[in-house]
């Protein structure tokens, strides 16, 4: 068990929390306030299992299980209820770079249970380089939630308004690709047939770069869709360009056949 009486930053878990398991190892508490466990060195995967009864009443972020490093009181990472919602962070390999880690979301985990509720909820979260896992078992839900983390994933590290797995992610993600890709494609178009060779050197790069990044950083392989959207947007901002392009040359052309 870890010396801190409390989780930083976060609320107090009025359920009961029976049992965490870190990486195979196991604490037992069977009271309020969050299992929380220490390791001396951060592990590059995290699995973590937790159970509980009954839930938090307000509706604030609480961590359930905790992880930390020894001497450091920033989370490795938690699992917490979230008002009706489980909800993986995983904050520490983030702030490192400055950036802002994913978090993973499965709503409805908590609906219709009552403070005492006697019923276990069993809460398995998974973190590694490529992947965020979640996932919750009890006599009223049962369901789970993944995520890759690709390359692509930018948008989930800059700001912490829209989550994964959110209402808004798409929408976050396709604006994300589009600031990306549609530029390139515009300004290819724009600056002529010799500036578009080398963007388009510049591009096959980018894709080698995106393919070479799972083999060295352990991320997730960018997937088919996004390959598909990435090029479907670029040639959008193509069209785009060349329209623009062409547009003041045939305003030229027809007020000179006017005079």
């Amino acid at each position: 068990m870890s010396p801190l009486p409390f989780t930083p930053g976060h609320g107090w878990f009025g359920g009961l929390a029976d049992t965490l398991a870190v990486n195979g190892f196991t604490t037992t508490h069977r009271g309020t306030g969050p299992l929380i466990a220490v390791v001396w060195r951060e592990p590059a995967v995290v699995a973590m299992r937790v159970v509980l009864r009954g839930r938090e009443e307000g509706g604030a972020l609480v961590p359930i299980g905790y992880l930390h490093v020894a001497g450091d009181s920033s989370a490795v990472a938690f699992v917490g209820e979230d008002d009706l919602a489980a909800r993986l962070v995983v904050t520490r390999r983030a702030w490192d770079w400055g950036l802002a880690m994913p978090t993973l979301w499965l709503d409805g985990v908590f609906a219709g249970r009552s403070v005492s509720d006697p019923r276990p909820v069993v809460l398995e979260a998974w973190s590694a380089p490529d992947t965020l896992r979640l996932s919750a078992t009890s006599a009223a839900f049962t369901g789970s939630r993944a995520v890759a983390l690709t390359p692509v994933i930018g948008w989930a590290l800059i700001q912490t308004v829209f989550a994964i797995g959110g209402s808004f992610a798409l929408l976050a993600h396709v604006c994300w690709l589009a600031a990306l890709m549609v530029p390139i494609g515009w300004w290819g178009i724009q600056a002529g047939a010799r500036s578009w060779r080398v963007l388009g050197i510049a591009m096959l790069w980018l894709w080698v770069g995106a393919a070479a990044m799972p083999r060295f950083f352990g991320v997730a392989p960018v997937g088919m869709r996004d390959w598909l959207l990435m090029m479907a947007l670029l040639a959008a901002g193509a069209a785009a360009g060349r329209y623009a392009a062409n547009t003041p040359r045939r305003s030229s052309a027809s007020s000179i056949s006017r005079t």
